[in-house]
């Protein structure tokens, strides 16, 4: 079971600067709180309160040296003999870290200032830096350190606000307002106007609008807080900001008892994404807590993986660990060498690229859009053009629609497990320049292809107007150009891809917007039925009767681009029309096409379709030998020795 250990300091009677009025009542709050919810140890430091001391808690005085010696004296854990101590936390717990007081950035360093700070001393400083209180939390040995700071960002006396820093490496970070903003209290609240909002959302219950993790408390504070503020007018509007790193932990799960399964596979999909990138630190972090939240078996082999993963690795040279600054000073120190490695130098990491994918709400609203990164390689197709293949890191997950999901057909069932190996796929669907540079005639394989079929022409826009088979035989001589196998992907393997770790109609969520998608979003009547140009609670989009370039919009949290719309992506499978049978891996079905079909399957919707048929469960079927302006294709790539 994982621990939960909160500190929480708050001070209202500065002994040379300005007072405050409701930050000790903050960590009051805030204390009460983390002890309801059962967290395994609460140290609260605060003035003018009667406060519950930890059994081993020596003092509750938020002054210079009490903190400091709390700090010190349990994470900076070694012996008289300079041998480390146990750690009191491991990989699952949390260690919060909650401040309402003031802070000041002093030179260019980020500080909290205790109740005895005195901004007429430059020594000995009378102030804690953020840095310090970062590195002490991190040294307990808890993966999750999150700091909850309440105060103003801006420089200059407590009237106009004191800077409270930036974002620290290895933490969650969550400010009360924006840098350079001031922070306030209100007086009808009896609270800072962050620590309000604060306080409602992690009591919040289990649902899906709850704050069990990082991204949905984020999206909590920065709606509530503005709210706040105008229902007090007497205060300007005050806006929280939310600092991240890694920037996996925006699923993190601040609060597994209250997590949805739906949390859970967001998780799961930052887990295999810090896999992917060789994190193994993070990623083993993050699948030890999807085991803890889900008890999926899965998870925990997850996490046993990544740890076989950083065993193989043992044989390279432990780094020397960071030399710690001063606590009060936190000045630039003169890093240690690492010793000289007598090991064979390590293969050349492949490159990363970054992105951005979009969350929305079940109403089409914007809940976030997230940094990512993706292990990548290129292949050169001559005269300038690349071909770009995404690396995507296999696993288990649950083919099909759910159950009562909009838009679903009889095809689309039973939802049934399927376990995916790691494969390359393109980042892109293929671009009419890179078919043009393949389909040349001297690289025929068993077809003739022609080199512009394109009704829209664009060499950045997706290849349409090709048949399945001209799309295999594309693969082909992609192969015998590149010496590596390159095919259409199977079913599975489109699917999987397209989710990204998601079990919701979309990898965007439940719903999805002409937004972030090029797709039909007017109603559209046809053989007299109308199909509605919005799915579910999203709002009626637009319908611009044209394709896009494949890099429109953001991508998935795999890397991939315009997985939903677009264009139909072709697969290599014959079509069933059902799942009953289906393989519980990502192999073709039927690679000697027994089922009696002559249909081939396309994944993904197209420009001309309304949304329902954009779902990662949808599955389009036509002729092999159709060729249409809706339909394009994506290629995947094998593990080879050297890029596995």
């Amino acid at each position: 079971m994982a621990k939960n250990w909160a500190i929480v300091v708050g001070i209202n009677e500065y002994e040379n600067i300005g007072h405050l009025k409701y930050a000790n009542r903050d960590a009051e709050a805030m204390a009460a709180l983390f002890r309801r919810d059962g967290f395994d140890r609460v140290f609260c430091f605060a003035d003018g309160l009667e406060i519950p001391k930890e059994r081993d808690q020596k003092s509750t005085q938020p002054r210079l040296t009490d903190l400091l010696s709390f700090l010190h004296d349990r994470f900076d854990l070694t012996d008289r003999a300079g041998n480390p101590l146990p750690k009191p936390l491991s990989t699952g717990d949390n260690l919060w870290f909650f401040f309402s007081g003031h802070g000041k950035r002093i030179g260019d360093r980020d500080c909290l200032l205790p109740q005895d700070y005195n901004p007429r001393l430059a020594y000995p400083e009378t102030w804690i830096t953020v840095d310090f209180v970062r590195e002490s939390l991190l040294r307990s040995g808890a993966d999750n350190v999150i700091l909850l700071l309440d105060a103003c960002r801006t420089e200059g006396d407590k009237a106009d606000g004191m800077g409270i820093g930036d974002g620290q490496p290895g933490t969650v970070t969550i400010f009360s307002c924006e840098r350079s903003k001031p922070a306030y209290e209100i007086d009808a609240l009896r609270h800072g106007a962050f620590t309000a909002a604060l306080l409602e959302g992690l009591a919040m219950p289990k649902s899906d609008k709850n704050c069990a993790t990082v991204q949905r408390l984020d999206q909590h504070l920065r709606d509530r807080v503005p709210q706040l503020c105008q229902q007090h007018p007497e205060k300007p509007i005050q806006t929280p900001n939310t600092m991240v790193d890694p920037g996996q932990k925006w699923y993190f799960l601040l609060l597994p008892k209250v997590a949805t399964a739906q949390d859970t596979m967001a998780l799961r999909s930052e887990a295999r994404g810090a896999e992917l990138d060789e994190n193994y630190d993070l990623a083993e972090q993050l699948w030890f807590r999807c085991g803890a939240v889900s008890g999926d078996r899965s998870d925990f082999d997850g996490y046993a993986r990544v740890q076989r993963k950083k065993e193989g690795r043992s044989t390279i040279p432990n780094q020397p660990q960071r030399q710690t600054t001063s606590p009060i000073d936190a000045r630039s120190t003169t890093q240690p060498q690492p010793p000289k490695s007598t090991s064979p130098p390590a293969k050349p990491a492949l490159p990363t690229f970054a992105f951005h994918s979009v969350t929305l709400d079940a109403t089409g609203k914007q809940t976030v859009r997230k940094p990512g990164t993706a292990i990548y390689f290129q292949k050169d197709l001559g005269n300038g053009v690349t071909l770009d293949m995404v690396k995507i890191t296999g696993s288990s997950f649950q083919m099909g629609a759910r159950k009562g999901e909009e838009g679903a057909s009889d095809d689309e069932f039973p939802q049934h497990p399927v376990t995916v190996k790691d494969f390359w796929m393109g980042k892109f669907a293929v671009t009419q320049e890179q078919w043009k540079a393949i389909a040349h005639p001297s690289n025929k394989v068993n077809l003739d292809l022609k080199e512009s079929p394109a009704h829209c022409q664009g060499k950045n826009l997706p290849i349409e107007q090709v048949s399945w088979h001209e799309a295999k035989e594309f693969c082909d001589r992609l192969s015998k150009k590149t010496g590596r196998t390159f095919a259409l992907p199977t079913e599975a393997q489109w699917e999987y891809a397209c989710r990204a770790g998601t079990a919701t109609p979309f990898h965007f969520g439940e719903t999805i917007t002409t937004n972030v998608a090029n797709f039909r979003g007017t109603d559209w009547e046809f053989n007299g039925t109308t199909y509605p140009g919005n799915y579910a609670k999203a709002p009626k989009g637009k319908y611009c009767e044209k394709i896009m370039s494949v890099d429109s919009f953001d991508s998935n949290a795999f890397g991939l681009y315009n997985m939903h719309g677009n264009v139909w992506e072709w697969c290599l499978d014959p079509y069933h029309s059902n799942y009953d049978g289906a393989p519980k891996d990502d192999r073709i079905w039927d690679a000697s096409n027994d089922s009696g079909s002559n249909l081939r399957l396309m994944r993904g919707g197209s420009w001309g379709l309304n949304p329902g048929h954009c779902r990662s469960a949808a599955r389009g079927h036509c002729d092999p030998m159709l060729q249409n302006y809706g339909i394009g294709f994506r290629v995947v790539c094998l593990p080879s020795r050297g890029l596995s």
